[in-house]
């Protein structure tokens, strides 16, 4: 690359720049709080993601990024459009354009994680440095939520000493989503260590594992067994074995030891799954059964075009207002679908869910056939991690621009490794 003077010029690569920006909003946006705010949690990390999304269009700008338009860019236009016709329509157009307070969800949102898909998808290198660069900020994070796990809460008492939240919050808000942010990295360490033995990636995977123990987050739990079978499938092999009964004797012997000096939390919490299966009342997942019934009659009288983006708790309102507003004089106030699916739906439409599966369909099923490569298999389950996952839980921006970079990234490492071939073929 050509050399000049100046910031915004080639004297720069512009490529390692817009990595950089990408690799940041992975490990540093979710560690953004500012006090003295009305969301502490959040505001910080809206700011910063719209700044580093701003940075990197200008940087691919004077990079003179190309433009080429193949089957995933295809899905994800119409994904996109599909989220622009719902916010025209939408019940309330400014909550759909900004998203609702305290989410910030809305098209502007959206369209940011659409961008860091695509650009992750022309520039992002998976470099093993660069991912226990970032692992070792999800530690971070991990180590936080053992520590609040056992009563000490840092964070609480000097930053955030006026405001009322989950126990258990980190810096992202919300044991919920912390759990999916450990579980990404978590099933990212475990995957390298089994494929190449680094004894740091089995360190990372161990805090981790502790860290996703501390949230309680019972979905996540599910979604780790699940990809954990996956990853047993995928990687099922004799010079595996090994590494395979270390991982499962250390996670066991951690399990208990968390669990006896917590007073039986663990497994407390493991049997409140197998109840909630067994009774499937609408109270059972923490009322995600009646969640997920009130939002599916809300879309059963409107299928085809949603309400706008972060605007459920309106439809719900203007579909079922006697159940909304009982639930709200008790003090409950549903604005997510607790199914990030169901939530495209009633919000987007049918084309945006259909659009949207049909992405992360065509990206699995590509990494699929590149299974013999390792890699692969890695964001093969990673993404799978964050789908299971995503049945139970909400989209939000502390995670949700992770999960939209490793499917970008994912996107790039399949079309190198065909690029790879095509060239080999021709070689040969």
């Amino acid at each position: 690359m050509g050399k000049s003077v100046g910031l915004l010029t080639r004297e720069f690569d512009n490529k390692k720049i817009i990595n950089l920006l990408l690799c940041s909003i992975i490990c540093i946006m979710p560690f953004i709080i500012i006090p003295n705010t009305k969301q502490p949690y959040i505001t910080g990390k809206v700011i910063y993601i719209y700044f580093a999304v701003i940075t990197i269009i200008l940087f691919s700008i004077i990079d003179r990024i190309k433009i080429v338009i193949n089957l995933e860019e295809k899905i994800i236009l119409i994904f996109l459009l599909s989220l622009i016709v719902a916010t025209i329509f939408s019940i309330d157009v400014e909550t759909a354009i900004v998203g609702k307070t305290g989410r910030y969800e809305g098209l502007l949102m959206l369209i940011s994680y659409i961008i860091l898909f695509y650009i992750a998808s022309k520039y992002l290198n998976p470099l093993l440095k660069v991912i226990n660069i970032l692992s070792f900020f999800s530690c971070i994070m991990s180590i936080y939520t053992i520590i609040q796990f056992y009563g000490v809460d840092y964070i609480s008492k000097y930053i955030l000493p006026n405001l009322d939240g989950y126990p258990i919050s980190a810096t992202i808000g919300n044991r919920n989503y912390i759990g999916t942010y450990c579980l990404l990295f978590l099933i990212i360490n475990i995957a390298i260590y089994l494929k190449n033995e680094y004894k740091i990636n089995f360190l990372f995977s161990v805090v981790l594992f502790c860290g996703l123990l501390a949230t309680l987050t019972r979905g996540c739990w599910v979604a780790f067994v699940i990809v954990s079978l996956m990853g047993f499938i995928l990687f099922r092999s004799k010079k595996y074995l090994r590494r395979v009964v270390l991982i499962l004797v250390t996670f066991i012997t951690v399990f208990l030891v968390m669990n006896f000096t917590s007073g039986q939390q663990l497994i407390n919490r493991g049997k409140t799954i197998a109840s909630d299966v067994i009774n499937m009342s609408e109270e059972s997942g923490s009322g995600r059964i009646m969640i997920w019934k009130m939002t599916l009659r809300s879309i059963s009288k409107g299928p085809v075009l949603g309400s706008g983006l972060d605007t459920l708790d309106a439809r719900l309102l203007e579909d079922q207002f006697s159940e909304s507003l009982k639930l709200a004089m008790q003090g409950i106030i549903i604005d997510k679908a607790h199914n990030e699916f169901l939530e495209y739906w009633a919000c987007g439409g049918i084309v945006t869910v259909l659009s949207y599966i049909s992405l992360i369909s065509v990206i699995l099923y590509k990494l699929f056939k590149h299974r013999e490569d390792d890699v692969s298999k890695i964001f093969m389950l990673t993404i799978m991690g964050y789908i299971v996952q995503s049945f139970f839980n909400n989209s939000v921006i502390a995670v949700a621009p992770l999960y939209w970079i490793f499917l970008g990234a994912a996107v790039k490492h399949y079309r190198d490794l065909d690029k790879a071939k095509t060239v080999q073929a021709i070689a040969e």
